[in-house]
């Protein structure tokens, strides 16, 4: 092999910014997840007629599921798309072929 192709020039160096890769968050959750999650506490609210109990209860669900979700967020911010396109899309092709008499990954 020849080294006629190669040379001591250094290689050329392209910053690459961090704003083109970063997830935009809304809330500091996944945008698509917590518009869902806004969405149907606004539709438990409305359907079972705003009394006092129901927006209670309502109020408390949003801000469990939204910690959650903002803890989702903070740990992957790309876990509500990976999980919604990968995930889901392929669960038919790839089923859990689990059987009671594996252990460790072998089939006895």
């Amino acid at each position: 092999m020849s080294d006629e192709n190669f040379s001591d020039e250094p290689l050329l160096t392209t910053r690459i910014y961090l704003v083109g890769f970063r997830r935009s968050l809304l809330l500091g959750c996944d945008r698509r997840a917590i518009l869902t999650l806004g969405l149907f506490s606004s539709v438990i609210l409305y359907a079972w007629s705003f009394t006092p109990l129901v927006s209670l209860f309502v109020g408390v669900m949003f801000l469990l599921i939204f910690t959650g979700l903002r803890m989702m967020a903070n740990n992957d911010p790309a876990l509500v798309d990976a999980y919604a396109k990968r995930v889901l899309r392929y669960r038919r092709f790839y089923r859990a072929k689990s059987t009671p008499w594996t252990r460790w990954g072998k089939n006895y």
